[in-house]
């Protein structure tokens, strides 16, 4: 097979895309859509593909926006319910997953079992279904809960304050290291929990296949640290947040040792790889992270 020069050069020129705004379809509106070697159409599509070891893929996705969420209350292990513009959210996601399922499929679905994660896997299977798409039974994984902040459970943030102050502080300050008096470490318990769920999914996932996998805020930031090779100190960046409904994308091959990550819908973002990742945490020791995620009600900890 003969590529040209200039056919490769156009190649990479369309794939080197920054940052870029999408509509409510989640397409993009601004440059063309190309998010794997496999979207290239022609020549230089087909090449390039047969050059590249077989990707595995994973759309990671957290619940839409429950009743605790909008009463900006700490979840956790608590069980809360969707509310109507986190169904909403969820059927949005869902019919952009119905999108995607044209091109990728979905080969098993992984979600926690939690009431509102199974909630919002409802309505994207609604939508799947409406499009034709049948998603594979659902798998049901324990460890894919969220963080686990027991004693704060049901509480908003200016009840915490009042009641735990001087716990709440040290949680702000020093999360990783925190622990309740008890004994119970919760982002180590999530950071450990989060790793063992990315080697499982690693370890299960067949070349060319895709996973749907459903599940929380603070997890969700915590696993895409675990595949990104990153410290548990990660977690307090908020470039990992996961608003309601939001979906990820991962994309890995073990041939070529590769890894990438990107913001899917409802924006979509560019590529980012572990490389990057890495120097960006490097460049956070001499600039300390400064996170947002204490403030915001329904921000991803404990959500």
């Amino acid at each position: 097979m003969s590529v040209t020069v200039n056919a490769l050069q156009r190649f990479k020129e369309e794939i080197d895309v920054a940052t870029v705004e999408t509509d409510t379809a989640g397409l993009s509106s601004g440059v063309s859509e190309v998010s794997t070697l496999s979207d290239c159409e022609g020549e230089v599509g087909d090449y390039l593909q047969f050059l590249r070891p077989a990707v595995r893929r994973a759309f990671l996705v957290r619940h839409g926006e429950t009743d605790f969420n909008a009463d900006g209350r700490i979840q956790g292990t608590l069980e809360s319910q969707l509310t109507e513009k986190g169904r909403s959210q969820a059927r949005e996601t869902g019919a952009w997953l119905a999108t995607a399922a044209k091109q990728h499929g979905f080969d098993r679905v992984l979600v926690s079992p939690k009431d509102r994660t199974m909630q919002t896997l409802d309505e994207i299977e609604g939508e799947l279904n409406k499009a034709g798409h049948v998603l594979p039974p659902r798998e049901q994984r324990f460890d894919l809960r969220e963080i686990e902040l027991t004693p704060w459970e049901g509480m908003r943030r200016v009840e915490i304050k009042e009641a735990d102050a001087a716990a709440w502080e040290e949680w702000k300050k020093r999360p990783c290291e925190f622990e309740f008096a008890t004994g119970h470490a919760p982002l180590q318990d999530l950071y450990e929990r989060a790793g063992s769920e990315w080697e499982y999914l690693h370890d299960t996932t067949s070349a060319g296949t895709s996973t749907l996998v459903v599940a929380h805020g603070a997890f969700n930031r915590v696993f895409l640290a675990q595949a990104l090779n990153l410290p548990i100190a990660a977690f307090l960046d908020d470039h990992f947040d996961c608003c309601n409904g939001e979906c990820l994308e991962m994309e890995w091959s073990d041939a070529d040792r590769t890894f990438r990550w990107r913001r899917r819908f409802p924006k979509l973002s560019a590529w980012e790889n572990w490389d990057e990742e890495q120097a960006r945490f490097a460049s956070h020791q001499e600039n300390p992270i400064a996170s947002k995620q204490y403030e915001e009600p329904g921000s991803s900890k404990g959500s």
